[in-house]
């Protein structure tokens, strides 16, 4: 993936920058004029698939005595070298087998299954294992580049500057036929990065409208699409891993999670869901699979639990329940 330029002209003191004037280059006044795609800039791991196979960046640098260092074999050159530093990217790729690239592995294999099939493309990946974890995330995952488009009606110098001091995010990249062309950063006006002070939490007005029952529903959902047997291991597993394993974020843990709010006509909570940017509504998820724990997999109430005695039934009370319970819902 090769480097791209900064929108606004920036002054430089020891590679730290002191100052960002409103002059653009004559060949980015599209982006003043409205033209092209604002997108959100994530701050992660650079990575990419290519005709589908996974890579991951690797920059080559001059050792200490200048001398640059080799890549590794099979790396493939994404850029020229930087004329300032001496760096030149390369794409490598990811082994399976490779413990230094195992949250790389895991990020893919989650992306891929909340996806359902990843493109080609670039991606960064973001999560606890990467650049210090700025979204306060609980699962590596992919994040394609140029998917999170932005609302940015006011193009102009002040008006940049002012929506990047009331977001939290890192900087905009700017689109234009399909690849990214310019961008710019929170940095470049003054403003801190990472700016995400406290983790998301589910807003006391939205959660004191979820009863009790939306999780007994939901874990039925999660029943239906992920089957008797993956459920009860994830709500029992042999060892207790301390939290669940309801694979949140994954297309059927959505697929689910609407099924419960159009049945329980709780069309709010979805709708609130939909407003989530990603990284939230990843906590988001991890919040109401811990709920669902909570609530209804204690092991030391088995006795008193009620989706316990469900899960424990035979095969032919489980399908009574669903019928009566199908006729219930409608």
């Amino acid at each position: 993936m090769k480097k791209i330029p900064t929108l606004f002209q920036r002054e430089f003191d020891h590679h730290r920058v002191v100052s960002i004037s409103p002059v653009a280059p004559p060949e980015l006044q599209w982006v003043l004029d409205g033209e092209g795609v604002a997108t959100e800039k994530v701050d992660g791991a650079c990575c990419a698939i290519i005709d589908g196979t996974f890579y991951k960046r690797y920059d080559a640098k001059k050792d200490k005595r200048g001398r640059m260092k080799l890549p590794p074999e099979g790396a493939i050159p994404c850029d020229d070298p930087d004329p300032v530093t001496g760096h030149w990217p390369h794409w490598v790729k990811v082994e399976e087998s490779d413990p230094a690239d195992r949250w790389f592995v895991d990020a893919y294999h989650r992306a891929a299954e909340k996806a359902g099939t990843l493109a080609d493309g670039t991606y960064e990946a973001i999560g606890p294992h990467f650049q210090s974890n700025p979204y306060k995330l609980e699962q590596d995952i992919l994040v394609r580049h140029g998917a999170i488009e932005i609302d940015l009606p006011d193009r102009g110098f002040e008006g940049i500057r002012e929506y990047l001091e009331q977001h939290a995010i890192e900087g905009i990249v700017f689109w234009k036929d399909g690849k990214p062309q310019c961008k710019i950063k929170r940095k470049d006006f003054g403003f801190k990065w990472p700016c995400v002070e406290a983790g998301y939490s589910i807003p006391p007005q939205i959660r004191e409208q979820i009863p009790d029952y939306f999780y007994t529903a939901m874990a039925g959902e999660l029943f239906a699409v992920f089957g008797w047997a993956r459920t009860r291991d994830a709500f029992y597993p042999d060892e207790d891993p301390g939290y669940a394993d309801l694979a949140s974020s994954t297309y059927g843990w959505v697929h689910a999670f609407k099924e419960t709010c159009r049945k329980l006509d709780m069309g709010f909570l979805m709708d609130y869901y939909d407003t989530l940017p990603w990284y939230e509504s990843d906590v988001f998820d991890g919040i109401i699979e811990q709920e669902i724990y909570r609530r209804f997999m204690n092991r030391e109430h088995d006795e008193d639990n009620e989706y316990y005695q469900y899960l424990v039934k035979t095969d032919e009370e489980k399908q009574t329940d669903e019928e009566n319970q199908n006729d219930h819902i409608g």
